[in-house]
């Protein structure tokens, strides 16, 4: 289960470590820099030293997550889960807003940075391009849900008068549901939708 729990971490942490270096060049921490400064030896260690940061960061409380998780309740390792993401999200933020500030302190020792003019060019001919897709697109997935629902009432028979509809992370069924028409036609529905 807390192989689950940390794989549902991963998409939280990379995007967190790796932001510094997935914005545009002429930004560094959220402040305004000339593009060619991005690439200075002090700029790429700051990014490389957030970055490794923010990684400790989602290591040391993944580690907590699994050593305190352990032999815990459902319902206090949930509790548990959470709380840790909002503890990396407020470190993390923290970090971020410590090297802001270096950054801020670079670029006001740095007054030059200031007064190069920086050129945007902005590519307006997607303007002529087809922006939408034709709603015809939509008939393969209105034909996958008619086909399920088809597929369900024909072997509505085949199914058991009583049959499982939630399970809990053990894999044991916490939910069950009596066959009838509105139960049975509810996953496919609900799927489709």
């Amino acid at each position: 289960m807390f192989i689950f729990l940390i794989l549902m971490l991963v998409p939280l942490f990379i995007p967190t470590i790796f932001i510094p270096y997935w914005t545009r060049k002429t930004e560094s921490f959220g402040v305004s820099i000339p593009e060619e400064v991005y690439v200075q030896s002090n700029i790429k260690q700051m990014r490389k030293t957030y970055a490794w940061s923010a990684s400790v960061l989602a290591i040391i409380l993944t580690a907590i997550l699994a050593w305190l998780g352990s032999g815990m309740s459902e319902n206090k390792i949930a509790g548990l889960y959470t709380a840790m993401i909002f503890i990396f999200l407020a470190a993390s933020f923290a970090l971020y807003l410590f090297f802001h500030g270096k950054m801020k302190k670079l670029k006001e020792q740095n007054p030059d940075w200031m007064r190069k003019p920086q050129k945007i060019t902005i590519n307006t001919q997607f303007r002529h391009q087809k922006l939408t897709y034709s709603n015809y697109w939509f008939v393969i997935h209105l034909a996958i849900s008619f086909a399920t629902l088809i597929f369900t009432l024909l072997h509505f028979d085949d199914i058991p008068s009583r049959f499982p509809m939630q399970y809990d992370f053990n894999g044991e069924v916490t939910s069950w549901s009596t066959k009838s028409y509105r139960s049975v036609m509810l996953m496919p529905i609900n799927k489709s939708i």
